[in-house]
């Protein structure tokens, strides 16, 4: 038991000092750039953050190809982290700030936009045939390489670093966006250390399946969590949110699009029927909330935090 607890607080300051390391190196490229820490929340850390995700479908892709069934496994990571990310996580770290989303910015339309989009692509190609096949998820991908290809474009990002000086600058910009990547693999190792010794923890007190699995589902989304908070505390709100909003499109688009390209994602009516359209009438409800004053205030987070709450209780104690 004392390793155990010994490996949990081991796992809480990592994902402290790894966060910190991502936020640090992310606001130093989004300086050197002279773009929005939005743009570098909806970009790297939110591609990174979501390694998770895009390593569970890859291998869960290759067991499938291999004649093992992994499909619920890849759906559940991807619905579970985003309905995960777009109520607890969002409601949570709202507490700790107040998110302005301005209605006027483009950034508001074209951001969640793509977000039901990447949703609404999901829905539709499990609901044809009941499962995404290898077309469908390559579609997935290219969908997601457009958005980000044209949100870097829009921000003159690929100019920018063309003509960002010396080789030298080039390389101080490439070793700062390396430096990202290695404080969200530390976050990613850490969000794992304390997921295991949380269920050995668990089991050791004989707690039920069902609590076990939503500690595993929550910790999906911790490196998330804490590098979104983690940039509140830095002042880095644009960062945040862009990290929360990249990430819910991010893990419908690429890690699925990815798992599904290798072998074919069979999707069940229980997904199809109640989890996808949870996560759209989810999605839906804080996009209303942004427009309806143009922020997300305490009590709006609060009433995200209780929808997680309802969709931890229908999944695990009803449905």
């Amino acid at each position: 038991m004392e390793k155990e607890l010994l490996f949990l607080i081991f796992g809480l300051i990592g994902l402290w000092f790894g966060s910190g390391i991502a936020i640090d190196f992310g606001r130093k490229i989004a300086e050197a750039l002279k773009v929005s820490t939005l743009i570098i929340g909806l970009t790297v850390t939110s591609i990174g953050t979501s390694l998770g995700e895009i390593v569970t479908n890859i291998v869960a892709g290759l067991h499938r190809a291999r004649g093992i069934e992994t499909s619920g496994l890849a759906v559940g990571t991807v619905i579970g982290s985003n309905i995960s990310l777009i109520t607890f996580v969002l409601g949570f770290c709202s507490f700790f700030t107040v998110y302005y989303l301005e209605k006027k910015k483009s950034s508001m339309k074209r951001d969640w936009g793509m977000l039901f989009f990447a949703i609404g692509l999901m829905f539709l190609f499990s609901i044809t045939g009941g499962k995404i096949n290898a077309v469908e998820g390559g579609i997935m991908i290219l969908a997601y390489g457009a958005y980000i290809f044209l949100l870097l474009k829009g921000e003159k990002v690929f100019k920018k670093v063309a003509g960002s000086g010396d080789n030298g600058h080039k390389l101080r910009l490439a070793l700062d966006l390396f430096m990202v990547f290695v404080g969200v693999v530390i976050v990613i190792y850490a969000a794992n250390l304390i997921i295991d010794s949380g269920v050995l923890i668990a089991n050791e007190f004989k707690v039920n399946s069902e609590l076990i699995g939503i500690l595993i589902g929550f910790g999906t989304s911790l490196p998330e969590l804490t590098i979104s908070l983690h940039s509140i505390f830095k002042g880095a709100h644009g960062l945040s949110i862009g990290n929360l909003i990249g990430g819910g499109i991010t893990d419908p688009l690429l890690s699925l699009g990815i798992g599904a390209f290798i072998a074919p994602i069979f999707v069940d009516g229980i997904v199809l029927f109640f989890d996808i359209p949870f996560m759209f009438i989810s999605t839906l409800v804080a996009w209303l909330f942004f427009m309806r004053g143009g922020k997300l205030d305490k009590l709006e987070a609060s009433m995200l935090i209780g929808i997680y709450g309802i969709f931890v209780y229908l999944k695990f104690f009803v449905l």
